[in-house]
């Protein structure tokens, strides 16, 4: 191999690492997902859903299942639930129970503020929620 195509392989090899480090942060990235159990028709974007932390008295059927991304913990909460909400009217449920909250702790690089070297790893704790969807069975209409 020539001089000159060796320069052109290494030239070749550092203009594609960026690329490569970008799809790996990507597919590491944190993302929701969905468990569809039954179809239903969508629900309006202003249908109300109820959700619970535990289960409901009335009738059901089982939707689908849901976790959502995980958010930091100043917006977590607010997040969260309106991720499991929008997922809900999509799948065309009425609620969501056994919401709950549940904690995971990554590394990430950054500015840290108090540490001594002012750049480098820290811990972060995020939330993401998880509940499952359901839509109640209402007894068919009875004619007179």
């Amino acid at each position: 191999m020539s001089l000159q195509s060796a320069a052109r392989a290494r030239f070749l090899a550092l203009a594609c690492l960026p690329g490569l480090m970008v799809a790996a942060v990507v597919g590491c990235a944190p993302h929701g997902s969905t468990t569809v159990l039954k179809k239903f028709p969508s629900r309006p974007a202003d249908y109300p859903i109820f959700l619970a932390e535990g289960d409901v008295e009335e009738p059901y059927q089982t939707v689908a299942t849901l976790k959502s991304p995980a958010y930091e913990d100043f917006e977590a909460r607010e997040r969260g639930e309106e991720y499991l909400r929008k997922r809900a009217r999509r799948l065309g449920g009425d609620a969501v129970i056994w919401v709950k909250r549940e904690p995971v702790v990554r590394e990430r690089f950054g500015f840290h503020p108090t540490g001594t070297f002012r750049a480098g790893t820290r811990l972060v704790t995020s939330y993401y929620y998880t509940g499952t969807v359901i839509r109640f069975i209402r007894p068919a209409p009875t004619t007179p």
